[in-house]
């Protein structure tokens, strides 16, 4: 399954449109429908943003769940009492290094898997071309058999024009 297609599959698993989706996180419209062979790292921060939920080693790379679950990545508390305290006295309950070393981690995973697809299409090309090297040569192996299916005609025409005038 390529990477668009497990996008689709995770849009579909929200009930919303492509479109929605594009919209929400930011991304031109048609950007899911053109996508080739993976997410940049810009987009796939875009869309970890908007869906924290969505795994994204799932996304990239096709492995473990579609949706991280609250053992894989625990929900940061919040305090109810949030709202009523000044925001000089709330401290942030997530850590800002963890944070972008999962960042890194992402760009990593997401640079990582352009350059296997890029070797992918590198192969696909290299694989083309012994193909059609592989055409010529059957072409050419036809080419020999057929002559010499002829040249073994004439030899044993040759042969039965011979033996008939040494019997003569």
């Amino acid at each position: 399954m390529s990477v668009k297609q497990r996008l689709i599959e995770f849009i579909s698993y929200k009930k919303i449109s492509i479109r929605a989706f594009e919209k929400a996180v930011g991304l031109s419209n048609g950007y899911v429908n053109n996508i080739s062979v993976s997410i940049k790292y810009e987009k796939m921060q875009m869309i970890s943003l908007r869906f924290p939920e969505l795994n994204p080693v799932w996304l990239m790379m096709g492995e473990g769940e579609m949706i991280l679950t609250e053992t894989s990545s625990p929900e940061i508390p919040v305090p109810k009492n949030l709202l009523n305290e000044p925001a000089e006295n709330y401290e942030p309950r997530f850590d800002l290094e963890a944070i972008e070393a999962l960042n890194n981690v992402i760009k990593k995973m997401s640079e990582r898997y352009n350059s296997v697809c890029q070797d992918n299409e590198r192969l696909r090309e290299d694989n083309k071309s012994i193909r059609n090297e592989n055409d010529v040569f059957r072409v050419e192996n036809d080419r020999l058999r057929s002559k010499i299916n002829e040249l073994k005609k004439t030899i044993d025409a040759q042969k039965g024009t011979g033996e008939g005038a040494a019997h003569a």
